[in-house]
């Protein structure tokens, strides 16, 4: 087993579960708003959600403007049965507002950052928007956990970009077999992590199969394994 150093660690899906205050924002904007048709409102906004990032992995979407794309998208589509009642803007907001307080976490996440903290160069390597990620890793007492937070809205690049990877690593005397990517995603943590040229390790928790967009090093479906490679 190569002794690294630093490890880039993703939130979502990761140790931070994502689905989960997603689903929740969702059904307290719903209620807020008070649309009666729960399925459509969500399956809209979940198919508009994965084009915009999908549309950031590609290099074609500012992070800032996912929320704006997203929610913009899916007003357009719910007004063809009836005006929502809020504009996209305000409705964004409030969904917002509300997955900032979703600091659920993957089973095992705080055990999983408990033991490699003061082990490693502990980074934090997400796509997130900076003001979500922030606020529900304060919330779940997990910043101070990290030594530095590489948001990709706030250092200019995103994964899988190399560039991305540059900047989450600037300022470091390091070299890159000292250097681990763990995270649950195929295009954008285990494919940025290959072209970059460092190791990965991938969380694959639904063992789901690789489709060969990216050659992870190792793969885990459990954090506490993590224990047996680190």
């Amino acid at each position: 087993m190569k002794q690294y150093k630093y490890l880039l660690i993703d939130a979502d899906g990761t140790f931070l579960d994502f689905k989960k205050s997603e689903m929740r924002a969702l059904n307290k904007t719903i209620d807020y708003i008070g649309w009666k048709d729960r399925d459509l409102f969500i399956n809209t906004f979940l198919e508009e959600n994965r084009k915009a990032w999908e549309m950031l992995e590609e290099g074609t979407m500012d992070p800032g403007k996912i929320n704006a794309a997203r929610f913009s998208a899916l007003c357009g589509e719910l007004g063809k049965r009836e005006k929502p009642a809020l504009s996209p803007e305000e409705m964004g907001e409030y969904y917002l507002s509300r997955l900032e307080e979703g600091d659920f976490l993957i089973e095992g996440g705080r055990e999983f950052l408990d033991y490699l903290r003061g082990k490693y160069i502990l980074i934090l390597a997400t796509n997130g928007l900076a003001r979500i990620q922030r606020g529900r890793l304060t919330r779940a007492g997990l910043k101070g956990h990290f030594d530095r937070l590489a948001i990709s809205q706030e250092i200019g690049f995103q994964k899988p970009l190399p560039a991305y990877f540059e900047k989450a690593m600037e300022g470091y005397d390091y070299r890159k077999d000292e250097v681990l990517m763990i995270g649950d995603s195929l295009t954008s943590d285990m494919a940025g992590a290959d072209a970059f040229g460092i190791d990965s390790c991938w969380f694959n928790p639904d063992e789901l199969l690789n489709d060969g967009t990216a050659s992870p090093t190792y793969e885990i479906s459990r954090l506490e394994e993590i224990r047996n490679l680190l």
